[in-house]
């Protein structure tokens, strides 16, 4: 029998699952999670009868949800993780997709409806095995190095620069870890050595397995793992508290003030925010602010959710990016160009 563990939000399909499941020897280890942190303590507390946990999509956010998976690696690395997301594959950019197939991830696509049978398939193939060539539920199936070192062309091989990589939120939960994660792992595919940093004072990236790729949150370690590395990923938190209209700003309470010096000494910097109307004003904020809007250059990329035409538009000069924007591979080929030019 294989155990399953689902998170499916508010609409409980476990129901309308129950007779196919049965039918090919598959059981629900317990009721289905409506939020993630449930999950978390369903898959701690069943570890040992757990073999595949579903999430849909729509239950969970999707700009964190490397970290969730993450996690549930941690407790059990041979439970096999589906996810059902919402419309067609087209509607995802590439680099997401290999984000997830990195860490052996199942997918399914609702477009107007997903196959039961598929579904069942994926869990019937129960756990992980020890060494997994493939990642089901692809219609393409890449090899584990992406680069095959003895046909890339010169200039590919051996990265010889290094590049600090400064990442903080405008917002608690605009999602600076996840881009911290998913630049680590792109970077780290492509023959970069690379090694993040967690200043955010949450130690989330410990928890993100980040397969090799050196981890470390004390702040002394930045110079000796920006010698060591092409790529050092420096994950800021969020070290401002910035009001909804953006007219000031102070130091979040408890943070480390101390850390913030190394953003200037950082070759590019990162922000993220939202764009909604209640958080629009503080990513205005870094445009308007008079002692902001002296330090933004070239070397900062604003991330929102969306919006981001409308926000060029009022600041033509600025690097602004929806989240959906493929943001991995501009940052990734804009230093490639500039390593290989040097």
């Amino acid at each position: 029998m294989t155990g399953v563990l689902t998170l499916f939000g508010e609409t409980d399909l476990q129901s309308a699952l129950h007779n196919s499941f049965r039918q090919n020897e598959l059981y629900f280890v317990r009721e289905n999670a409506v939020t993630d942190v449930q999950l978390m303590g369903f898959c701690e507390e069943n570890a040992e009868k757990t073999d595949v946990v579903i999430i849909a999509g729509n239950a969970v956010n999707l700009s964190t949800f490397t970290s969730l998976a993450a996690e549930i690696i941690n407790i059990d690395s041979y439970i096999r993780i589906i996810l059902i997301l919402n419309g067609k594959r087209s509607h995802y950019i590439r680099s997401q997709l290999e984000r997830y197939k990195a860490m052996k991830i199942d997918l399914i696509f609702d477009d107007n409806g997903f196959d039961v049978g598929l579904l069942v398939d994926l869990v019937k193939k129960g756990r992980l095995e020890s060494e997994k060539k493939k990642v089901s539920g692809f219609q393409e199936e890449y090899p584990d190095e992406i680069i095959d070192i003895e046909d890339a062309p010169a200039s590919f091989i051996n990265p010889a620069g290094h590049y600090k990589i400064a990442v903080m939120n405008a917002t608690h939960g605009a999602g600076a870890t996840s881009v911290v994660v998913s630049l680590a792992r792109y970077f780290e595919l492509h023959n970069y050595k690379t090694a993040a940093m967690d200043l955010s004072g949450n130690y989330d990236l410990e928890l993100a397995g980040l397969k090799n790729i050196e981890v470390s949150a004390d702040a002394a370690d930045i110079d000796k793992l920006n010698q060591k590395c092409n790529i050092l990923l420096i994950d800021f938190g969020t070290p401002y508290h910035i009001p909804p209209q953006g007219d000031s700003f102070k130091i979040e309470q408890g943070y480390n003030s101390s850390n913030l010096k190394e953003i200037k000494h950082c070759d590019l910097k990162l922000v993220t925010g939202f764009a909604d109307t209640w958080n629009i004003g503080k990513i205005k904020f870094f445009f308007e602010n008079e002692q902001w809007a002296q330090m933004v250059d070239n070397s900062y990329m604003f991330l929102v959710t969306h919006n981001a035409e409308k926000l060029r538009i009022r600041y033509p000069d600025a690097n602004i990016f929806n989240r959906d924007d493929d943001y991995t591979e501009m940052i990734f080929n804009a230093i490639r160009k500039d390593d290989y030019s040097k």
